[in-house]
């Protein structure tokens, strides 16, 4: 094993490979990345949902998913889709969130308060964060009829230099225990790790892919 496979395998685990379909509204769980919402434009312009909810605020101020903005990442988001030619009527923010469950929850409550004829969501996320985001979306609001998908990039593609591969194999370590933390803590649906994952997470581990562990 080397650190490139054993990152695509976690990268691998994340992606949950759901098809995409014509929903009533696109939910972003905001970062620090914008590839997400040039996405989730081209998605909006290809007729896949009328309605984008952004959610995201100031948070992750200090660590490797920290941006450079000094407003929240919704509006940040919300600008760029706007650039993008997405009708601004059509974009909604929840700019309070600070983490994925607050996310999940903020997003079901603006949903349920503001879009009442919201039916069907299309989670539009990172790759490695499929996965997480859907579990926890899901024990938010376990009746919602929501998919998740992410921009077809891979892992080798997704990384512009080298100083971001590294970066990004750290928090896939990070992502990947919080799946089975977290599953326990009650924060998602209890998701299964196979062989293999856990394999690969332990060697990065202890090549010292250890900066966005929490254990």
């Amino acid at each position: 094993m080397n650190i490139q496979a054993a990152a695509e395998t976690l990268w691998e685990y994340h992606l949950l490979h759901h098809e995409v379909q014509i929903s009533d509204c696109l939910l972003i769980f905001c970062s620090n990345d914008l590839r997400v919402a040039e996405y989730a434009a081209a998605l909006y312009h290809a007729g896949m949902a009328r309605y984008i909810l952004c959610s995201g605020g100031v948070a992750h101020q200090h660590d490797l998913l920290a941006t450079s903005w000094d407003e929240a990442e919704a509006i940040v988001f919300k600008k760029e889709l706007m650039k993008l030619d997405v009708t601004q009527s059509n974009i909604f923010v929840e700019s309070a969130a600070t983490n994925t469950g607050e996310n999940a929850r903020y997003s079901r409550a603006y949903i349920e308060a503001h879009l009442q004829d919201i039916q069907k969501i299309l989670l539009v996320q990172k790759p490695f964060m499929e996965r997480r985001a859907f579990a926890t979306l899901k024990k938010e609001w376990p009746t919602v009829d929501v998919s998740v998908t992410s921009p077809p990039i891979l892992f080798h593609d997704w990384c512009r230099n080298e100083q971001e591969k590294e970066d990004i194999i750290h928090i896939l370590v990070g992502d990947t225990e919080r799946i089975w933390i977290y599953s326990e803590k009650g924060y998602l649906i209890p998701q299964v790790v196979p062989e293999e994952v856990m394999i690969s997470y332990h060697f990065l581990k202890e090549q010292g892919y250890t900066k966005h562990s929490i254990v």
